[in-house]
């Protein structure tokens, strides 16, 4: 045992100077994120997510680089907002997204052409490019 400590108690209890360094836990979130967090809860902030999204999506595809996440980022989509709007679970959007469903099924696909408003043969080029990477 530590000299100063008994049994049961905290850091804090015997240097109580310290306790304004402990750790809130109501405040568990880094000052970033809840600035992120606040900053996304606008419309201005949304808007500046979905532009800086179609941005990346457009620079990937012009490198070559046309995989289902490029496509994805191109209609300034999250996988969040895609899920929900071709209503496919997240984790299976991702995994087609990293080429780990190499075949995915019709319905697979024509979910996705219409979440993404294009063509199944564009969705379907982009599964294969990002199997290929």
């Amino acid at each position: 045992m530590t000299p100063g400590f008994q049994s049961g108690q905290t850091v804090t209890q015997v240097l109580p100077e310290l306790r304004p360094l402990a750790r809130n836990p109501a405040k568990t979130q880094r000052p970033t994120s809840r600035r992120r967090a606040e900053l996304l809860a606008t419309p201005a902030g949304q808007e500046m997510a979905r532009a800086a999204r179609e941005s990346l999506g457009t620079a990937l595809q012009s490198h070559g680089l046309a995989s289902l996440a490029a496509l994805r980022l191109q209609c300034g989509l999250s996988q969040k907002a895609l899920s929900e709007a071709c209503g496919l679970p997240q984790p299976h959007l991702s995994r087609l997204e990293n080429g780990k469903v190499p075949n995915p099924d019709a319905a697979t696909l024509e979910a996705l052409a219409l979440g993404l408003g294009v063509s199944v043969d564009k969705v379907l080029a982009a599964i294969r490019q990002g199997v290929q990477a």
